[in-house]
């Protein structure tokens, strides 16, 4: 490997020299600095000429992330060393300054373009130097708190708490344990939360980025949750409440999560504890529903109605769809629609399924698209053509 490449290890060589700075000629401090402003040009050359000599894509993830360790380990060593380093006399005092600050931007520039040259190799569990997180934190602190002067107020004040605490934590300046991948997440949130738009709900748009983004502390649990209990405790019956779950439920499935955000990795996602949520709501509501009365009827010398099933011509999107359409004009008057799907999808069977798995038909319902909306028109010409010729 050419000299280029090795220079993390000059730096850090010439760093333990340099704490000794009186020790050293100035001359020979300065030849360091034009050494390292050399290689620095060549470098990131030689490091993109060494990756199209590997031959395997294991051989290059391997390589670009040993050389990102090095060049993590280089900064961290030089950022210690200069906060550490308390020089006597000049002038080596300052060139031994000058030394180091000229090594922790050529250092980050090297690091910064290899994450831009190979994000898929890169490592982003590991831990960002603090020389680069710092500006960063300053950055973010700067935005975050631009943002919390313009919404800020009485109403938005329980949310901006449950927001605030995360995201302080993280602006620590003490707090240097950030993994590329917990950057990059509070770097995305706090520019969606100061690109927030005047004039709109600020709530409600604060929720929906924070949803967005998988915000999974306990605090927006709890808050999510007392939103959705105080819209239950607003509807009288026990049938609006189901119907009220079964649209929680719905949108919830249909929530939109940004590709590999979350603040907690480790801990349950937002979807899964509100759907947790809102399915135990549901069960509890369902468990105290009186049994309806029911007569037992006879079908085809049958009593036992349960083993009795409607066969229909329709597939099971357009049956769903009919389902629908009765329901939406009104021709069908039961406020469970939950309750309404769960009958079809046990008593009714096509010519090709047996049974109906209630979760699909429960879809299907939801979610009518451009080709079984076509054939309900028509299925609904036909039977208009038919109710013309009743007797």
């Amino acid at each position: 490997m050419n000299l280029e490449t090795r220079l993390p290890d000059f730096i850090r060589e010439k760093v333990k020299l340099a704490v000794m700075a009186p020790q050293v000629e100035a001359d020979e401090i300065k030849k360091w600095i034009g050494f390292i402003e050399i290689a620095a040009d060549m470098i990131v050359k030689q490091l993109k000429h060494e990756v199209l000599c590997l031959d395997s894509e294991k051989k290059v993830e391997l390589f670009i992330q040993n050389q990102q360790f090095s060049l993590i380990e280089t900064l961290n060593l030089v950022n210690y060393n200069s906060q550490a380093y308390k020089g006597p006399d000049p002038p080596s005092p300052s060139l031994a300054h000058e030394f180091y600050a000229h090594s922790i931007r050529i250092v980050q520039d090297i690091l910064q373009s290899l994450e831009s040259l190979y994000p898929t190799y890169f490592n982003y569990d590991m831990q960002v130097p603090a020389s680069l997180l710092n500006p960063y934190k300053a950055e973010l602190g700067e935005k975050f708190t631009a943002f919390k002067g313009r919404v800020l107020n009485m109403e938005t004040s329980r949310l901006i708490r449950v927001l605030s605490g995360p995201l302080e934590d993280f602006l620590e300046e003490d707090y240097t344990a950030i993994t590329y991948k917990q950057l990059q997440y509070f770097k995305t949130l706090i520019g969606m939360l100061y690109e927030l738009k005047p004039g709109k709900d600020p709530n409600c748009q604060i929720r929906t980025i924070m949803a967005n983004m998988n915000f999974n502390a306990t605090g927006f649990f709890d808050y999510m949750c007392s939103i959705m209990n105080d819209d239950l405790e607003a509807l009288d019956t026990i049938a609006q409440k189901l119907e009220k779950l079964a649209w929680f439920e719905k949108n919830l499935g249909q929530l939109v999560i940004k590709p590999g955000m979350v603040l907690y990795p480790k801990d349950t996602s937002l979807v899964d504890y509100l759907l947790s949520y809102v399915r135990r709501e549901a069960a509890y509501l369902q468990s105290i529903v009186p049994p309806a009365n029911t007569t037992p009827d006879t079908f085809n010398g049958q009593e036992d109605g349960k083993s009795f099933k409607v066969e229909t011509s329709l597939t099971i999107s357009l049956l769903a769809a009919l389902l629908k359409l009765l329901v939406d004009t009104g021709i069908l008057k039961n406020n469970v629609i939950r309750g309404l799907m769960r009958f079809f999808s046990q008593h009714f069977r096509t010519s090709k399924r047996e049974s109906i798995d209630f979760e699909t038909f429960r879809t299907q319902y939801y979610s009518v698209d451009a080709g079984t909306k076509s054939a309900l028109i028509s299925l609904c010409k036909k039977l208009l053509e038919n109710a013309r010729e009743l007797e």
